[in-house]
């Protein structure tokens, strides 16, 4: 609106105020009229697994082909329409995987675990994209083999145990270290009973002279 009339179309301008002027003459006022543009772009974006870009009021962090408005934006301060394609990169990751036997413990980046399951570690800017990259642990706890054995034997009989020479009742043990297949120890556990001679009495009787 230019004193009464609507303007909409792009041009020179003026309007005269009869005696308004500080001298009491007219005054003329001159509108040059112009009509901006909005632009428009196109442009595309990669990002890293868990990141996000924030363009005005947007904050994207999905892939996809997004159409932005910023309103004013542009150096006419119309609106300026940008078409976006964002990329976002699979996360890095890789697995390593251990084991170790029951009491021993596994160094993971200056941390020690002794207990089953799946740890991780962020290597920030370690993937060839510059983006982070995630190792994952995923450890076992593999139990020492015990095999069990029960032994009889006579009184005044001995029974080697790998070595030793045994005579007495009771429960032993041998440990070889590393030795079953899961690379723990194997350990035998024997049971020994000692027994006692059987003692037997009976009755005789005769007659005499027999």
């Amino acid at each position: 609106l230019f004193g009464s009339n609507v303007l909409d179309t792009a041009g020179k301008y003026t309007l005269t105020r009869p005696g308004v002027a500080a001298s009491g003459c007219d005054s003329v006022i001159t509108l040059t009229l112009t009509y901006g543009t909005p632009s428009s772009a196109q442009s595309s974006v990669t990002i890293c697994h868990g990141d996000s870009i924030k363009i005005g009021t947007y904050t994207l962090s999905a892939s996809g082909d997004y159409s932005l408005k910023l309103p004013r934006a542009n150096t006419q301060k119309c609106d300026s329409i940008i078409q976006l394609r964002v990329n976002k990169l699979p996360e890095a990751a890789n697995l390593l995987k251990a084991s170790i036997c029951r009491g021993k413990t596994y160094r993971f980046f200056g941390q020690s675990f002794d207990a089953p399951g799946t740890y991780s570690r962020r290597l920030f800017g370690a993937a060839k994209s510059g983006c982070d990259s995630i190792l994952y642990l995923e450890l076992k706890v593999f139990e020492p083999v015990v095999h069990q054995i029960n032994k009889d034997i006579c009184q005044g009989s001995r029974f080697d145990f790998f070595g030793q020479s045994l005579s007495q009742s009771g429960d032993y043990r041998k440990i070889f270290p590393n030795g079953a297949a899961n690379g723990c120890d194997s350990i035998v556990e024997l049971r020994l009973r000692v027994l006692p001679p059987s003692q037997d009495t009976f009755s005789v009787s005769l007659c005499r002279g027999e």
